[in-house]
């Protein structure tokens, strides 16, 4: 019975731990995501102000939209079947 008591102990240890490590490893995940996203929305402010952008990056053609749900794709592309 003590073997068994200290296994399933040292069991919730390892469960707690491995919950720890990933937590920690989606909070890293998350800042690393919003980094790059801070760092996009920089770098097209800089090629917005400099006049220099990509019109192609700035049009939106209604794929988000489509995407999202909220209109059909013959309403956005209606060459398309």
């Amino acid at each position: 019975m003590n073997a068994q008591s200290r296994t399933m102990s040292e069991l919730r240890s390892l469960i707690k731990q491995f919950i720890s490590f990933a937590d920690e490893r989606r909070l890293k995940l998350e800042q690393m995501q919003t980094g790059l996203e801070l760092t996009k929305a920089q770098l097209h402010r800089v090629k917005a102000e400099n006049g220099d952008f990509d019109d192609e990056i700035l049009e939106d053609d209604g794929f988000t939209s489509t995407i999202n749900g909220m209109v059909t794709n013959k309403e956005v592309w209606p060459d398309e079947d």
